[in-house]
This record gives C-alpha cells, sequence and structure tokens, in this order.
C-alpha cells in the first residue's frame, strides 16, 4: 500500500528525522513511503543475550518482541538528546518456540520445510523513546501458515528474505 495525499507530506513536525534503532531497509522504506524522514542509527544492544535471560525467565515470544524493541529504542536514545527513537523487533514462534533469522538459503529451506502446514506466529514489537524515557510501547501478532512446497520454494527464490 502507498500512500500519496499531501497530509502524508506535512504531518512530521519535528525538525529533526526520526530516528530509527535498526538497519532494516524494509523498515526505513516503510517510514519513508509515509513522508517521515528517518535516520537509521542502529543499536548495540546484545539481543540474543537479552532474549536467553527472558526465555530463561519464563517470558513470552511476544513478551520478548517489546522487551528488544524497548531496549533498542532506549539504547540508541541515550546516544541522542530531544530525538524520537523507534526500536521495533519480530520473533518467529512455532509450538512456543523461537525461530530466527535463517542465515544462507539451504536454512531457509529447512525453516519453511519445518513451517509448512504448520501454524506459527509472528511477534512484533515497537517503542518509541525520548530522551530515555519509552513514551510509547505497543505489540501485534500475526498467526500464519505456509501452504505449499511451491509457495515457499517461491519465497526462497524470490531473495525477500535476507537479511
Amino acid at each position: 500500500m502507498t500512500g500519496s495525499s499531501d497530509a502524508q507530506k506535512t504531518f512530521w513536525l519535528s525538525e529533526q528525522p526520526l530516528i530509527l534503532a535498526s538497519r532494516s531497509q524494509a523498515r526505513i522504506a516503510l517510514l519513508r513511503s509515509a513522508h517521515i524522514p528517518v535516520e537509521s542509527m542502529p543499536s548495540e544492544v546484545d539481543e540474543r543475550a537479552l532474549e536467553l535471560d527472558a526465555v530463561s525467565r519464563g517470558r513470552t515470544p511476544s513478551e520478548i518482541a517489546l522487551l528488544l524493541s524497548k531496549a533498542k529504542a532506549i539504547d540508541v536514545s541515550q546516544r541522542t538528546s530531544d530525538r524520537i527513537v523507534v526500536g521495533a523487533d519480530q520473533i518467529l514462534s512455532l509450538a512456543g518456540g523461537i525461530l530466527h533469522k535463517p542465515k544462507d538459503k539451504g536454512e531457509l529451506n529447512r525453516r519453511l520445510h519445518e513451517l509448512s502446514g504448520k501454524t506459527h506466529v509472528l511477534y512484533s514489537g515497537m517503542a518509541i523513546s525520548l530522551n530515555s524515557k519509552i513514551i510509547y510501547e505497543g505489540s501485534t501478532d500475526k498467526r500464519g501458515r505456509v501452504r505449499t512446497r511451491s509457495r515457499w520454494q517461491a519465497h526462497v527464490r524470490s531473495g525477500r528474505w535476507s537479511v
């Protein structure tokens, strides 16, 4: 979906661009498509260490996605002053377990085969920070199912899965 109304071009009121605590080209493109000026400043948070700690404490994938989003936003916000920072994270879960991004096409093929015909959930978290304080946090989830081998093979060929 793309937008083109004049209202979208003028609603960002800050003189400074929004800071995205990520290198995600997809998130940058999404913000720019909404005519939001954005600057990428990746977080230095050790996501795997936070995730492992959260799992050991019995946190759910949804809670972990939000926890990581908040940690990223705060981390970057501490390096800026009077700037709005957005942290975001997504966690893919199958049967309560966490699946990380595949490292290559072979791993992606194995993952999609594992997901094939099974319901999985993508948990998304987002946090907005200003002056090292969280001013907004939210999360959502989307259930899905990889239905056919031909669909997941087409996804692998598309290249859209790459990091």
